[in-house]
C-alpha cells in the first residue's frame, strides 16, 4: 500500500507559484512572441525585457493549463487535510502520554500504545480510502514538473549569463506595472 507523502502538497504549490507570474487566461496559437516577454529583475529593478520565442510561449501556455489541472487535483486533498491533521495530532498526543521517561525509569502504557496503534490504523485506512486522489495529484505534479523543467530549459539560452534575482513572464493580459517585487510571484532560476 502506498503511503501519503506530504511533499505531494508542497511540490504543486511551488510549481503553481511559477505559473502564477502572468495571466491565467489561455491564449491561442496566434499569439506572437512580442505579446509574451520574460522580464528579469535585480533588487526590484528590471534589468531585461526579452520577447519570448514561439516554443517558449507554447510551453508557458502548457504550464498555465497545468496550473489549472493541479488546482483541480489538489481540491480533494485540501478537503481531507484537516482530518489527516486531526489524526496526526491525536497520534502524537497519545504517543506522548504512552511513553514517559524520567531519570531512572521508562514507563510504557500498553493500553495507550494500543490506542495509538488503533488511531494510526484509522489514519492509514482513511488515507487508503483517498489513495486515488493522492495518485492523481502525484501524476499531475509529475506532469507539471516536467513542463516546468522544459520551460526552464527553453529560457536559459535566452537569458545567457545574465545576472538576476527573479523572473516574471508578462503576457498580453498582464496588467501594466504588474511587478510587485514579490518572490512568491516570481520564478527563481539557479
Amino acid at each position: 500500500m502506498k503511503h501519503f507523502n506530504p511533499l505531494l502538497i508542497a511540490l504543486p504549490c511551488i510549481l503553481i507559484a511559477l505559473a502564477a507570474t502572468a495571466s491565467t487566461t489561455y491564449h491561442t496559437a496566434s499569439d506572437t512572441a512580442t505579446e509574451y516577454r520574460i522580464q528579469a529583475y535585480n533588487n526590484c529593478n528590471q534589468v531585461a525585457d526579452i520577447p519570448m520565442t514561439a516554443p517558449q510561449i507554447t510551453l508557458y501556455q502548457k504550464l498555465e493549463t497545468a496550473q489549472k489541472a493541479i488546482e483541480i487535483a489538489q481540491s480533494p486533498i485540501e478537503k481531507i487535510e484537516q482530518q489527516i491533521n486531526a489524526y496526526s495530532t491525536e497520534i502524537s498526543a497519545i504517543t506522548e502520554l504512552a511513553v514517559v521517561e524520567n531519570e531512572h525509569t521508562l514507563t510504557i502504557n500498553k493500553t495507550l500504545l494500543a490506542k495509538q496503534e488503533q488511531a494510526a490504523k484509522q489514519l492509514e485506512n482513511f488515507i487508503a480510502q483517498h489513495q486515488a486522489d493522492f495518485d492523481r495529484l502525484e501524476k499531475t505534479a509529475s506532469q507539471i514538473e516536467s513542463i516546468a523543467q522544459q520551460f526552464e530549459e527553453s529560457i536559459k539560452p535566452t537569458l545567457g549569463g545574465m545576472s538576476y534575482q527573479y523572473l516574471q513572464v508578462v503576457g498580453p493580459n498582464t496588467p501594466k506595472n504588474n511587478n510587485t517585487c514579490n518572490d512568491s510571484l516570481a520564478y527563481r532560476m539557479h
